[in-house]
């Protein structure tokens, strides 16, 4: 910005200098071109670096804390959920099935929890949904060094982010594969569920199961996990996750498409609304669009009054 203002600056001079010295008399729209000109830069300049301002006071809406509790152990790296696009993994199937639920429920709030043989609060309790997805998507296996599931490290992590929110109405969505057969629940689950969690189990992946998917070689030859020197068959247990659902008075769906978690909706528009301030960062606008518009606008004068002086000359 700094240079474009100084080269104008220099242009200016060098031609007040050179007019004075062999009397040459330039147009007087002759420095109107390159002022337009310059704005045209400096608007399109501004508009790169997407400056926002902020339009008055903060909307306030009304919805529910929900924490979504994402299993993204090793077995999630399963290609068995159906789609239309051919097999999806189970891990890439829950992200977009979260991903259009918080997209289409704007009004709450969210929060994220991943979990494997460990548990981790990745994103506490937000309105802003870009913010919310960008971690969602960055959610993997490789955050953790255990391996498993732990479904009590999850649900006392829920329930402690929970823990703080004023809100009345509070919701933990699980989604998982359920892991290993007959998981052995410990009574300290019991303790940690709160009185005003509504839960919600979700279950990914197929009875039949599928290969674990650890990655690919060079070659596009898939990775599969192995135990023993044979590859390692991981099936949705249905069995714990039902476990879970009945430990925690909560209602269990086992998803076979996207839009699955709508059928939760009418659970969740009868929990009390809480009226939250939308986040300041939402509340930002943008002006990007109207300085390209001011810069094609000083760009359309500067084409205007350099085709309108060089036919003045050429008259």
């Amino acid at each position: 910005m700094l240079f474009l203002g100084f080269c104008f600056f220099t242009f200016y001079k060098n031609n007040l200098e050179i007019s004075k010295k062999y009397g040459i008399e330039f147009s007087k729209y002759f420095y109107f071109k390159f002022l337009f000109l310059f704005f045209s830069f400096f608007s399109i300049f501004l508009s790169i670096f997407g400056i926002k301002y902020f339009p008055g006071d903060k909307e306030q809406r009304m919805g529910i804390d929900i924490v979504f509790v994402l299993d993204v152990s090793k077995s999630m790296n399963v290609a068995d959920v159906r789609g239309d696009g051919g097999n999806y993994l189970r891990l890439d199937f829950a992200k977009k099935s979260i991903g259009y639920f918080v997209l289409k429920n704007k009004n709450n709030r969210y929060s994220l929890v991943i979990f494997a043989g460990d548990a981790k609060s990745t994103l506490p309790l937000t309105n802003d949904t870009d913010l919310f997805l960008t971690f969602l998507q960055k959610a993997d296996y490789r955050d953790f060094e255990n391996q498993g599931t732990s479904f009590e490290k999850a649900v006392k992590l829920a329930e402690t982010r929970l823990l703080y929110a004023e809100n009345k109405s509070k919701a933990i969505v699980f989604v998982s594969d359920g892991g290993d057969d007959d998981y052995e629940f410990s009574d300290e689950i019991k303790k940690t569920i709160g009185k005003k969690s509504k839960y919600f189990i979700v279950g990914v992946g197929s009875s039949d199961g599928g290969k674990i998917i650890l990655g690919e070689d060079i070659f596009g030859r898939k990775n599969f996990q192995k135990y023993d020197g044979k590859e390692v068959i991981a099936k949705l247990g249905e069995k714990n996750l039902k476990k879970l659902a009945n430990l925690t008075n909560g209602k269990y769906l086992k998803m076979d498409k996207i839009t699955d978690l709508d059928k939760f909706q009418n659970d969740l528009e009868k929990l009390e609304k809480n009226i939250f301030s939308e986040n300041f960062s939402n509340s930002m606008k943008s002006i990007s669009r109207i300085l390209a518009f001011v810069s094609f606008f000083f760009f359309v004068l500067f084409l205007a009054f350099y085709i309108f002086d060089n036919k003045k000359y050429e008259k």
